[in-house]
């Protein structure tokens, strides 16, 4: 007897990616900040700001080709659309990164991931990656020693402050569908936004904001103001999210 195999239409998928949108918030804030460390990041949220700060205005020994303490983000190529034929950027404008001391995840969904971020370095600064994470690690004491047993459980990962220059826009895109990916807001701009889905926001100092990098929605950015926007970045594995909080 000849088997036959049943594969799902297309539209069945698109049902099934409509109706988790319609029962899944786009932003996670209330159950993320419950979360004990977390309620740490935010408490001592001026005292990460005092550090970065301090990065820049200081000299280090591994400098950046072409000048500054930060890189470039790395520019993907993504499709504007599924069925589109050709790509677009990720992003126009100025949007650099600094790494901040836990080591980026090898999801290769992922933007940050170790294998892009490690070339970038090593191209930048000449440096290997690790040489950088644990130079960012004993300069942004902080936060690392907050997330310490949760980076060395690889429960936290890929922590690095986001630069974002004015007249910035980042194309709608989704990534790892492993983390969920928290900002915690270091210097806003109200006229800097992020869009998760169909909602819109701003940042707020020394709140975090968390939505999921992969599916099923989107986020983008758009950086209409007239002050660079500064957020850390660090993502926690939805694993252990579920299994320790219930947060699916």
């Amino acid at each position: 007897m000849e088997a036959h195999f049943i594969t799902p239409k297309a539209t069945d998928t698109r049902h099934l990616l409509r109706t988790k949108m319609s029962s899944e918030p786009a932003f996670w804030d209330d159950a993320i900040r419950k979360i004990p460390v977390c309620v740490e990041i935010e408490k001592n949220w001026l005292s990460i700001k005092n550090e970065f700060v301090s990065y820049l205005q200081h000299n280090h020994p591994f400098p950046v080709r072409g000048g500054g303490n930060t890189l470039a983000s790395p520019n993907l190529k993504i499709k504007a659309t599924p069925d589109a034929d050709g790509e677009i950027n990720l992003y126009s404008g100025e949007w650099d990164v600094c790494f901040a001391g836990t080591k980026p995840s090898n999801d290769s969904k992922q933007w940050g991931n170790t294998e892009l971020l490690g070339s970038v370095v090593r191209w930048k600064t000449k440096q290997d990656l690790d040489t950088q994470i644990n130079y960012s690690k004993s300069y942004f004491k902080t936060f690392g020693s907050i997330v310490s047993d949760f980076s060395d459980a690889g429960q936290c990962s890929g922590a690095m402050f986001s630069i974002m220059k004015p007249g910035t826009i980042v194309n709608p895109h989704n990534g790892s569908d492993k983390i969920m990916r928290c900002h915690l807001c270091i210097i806003n701009d109200e006229k800097c936004q992020i869009t998760v889905g169909n909602e819109t926001r701003s940042w707020t100092e020394g709140k975090i904001l968390a939505f999921k990098d992969g599916p099923p929605y989107k986020h983008s950015v758009r950086h209409l103001g007239l002050v660079d926007r500064v957020v850390l970045i660090f993502d926690f594995d939805l694993d252990y999210l579920r299994v320790n909080f219930g947060i699916e």
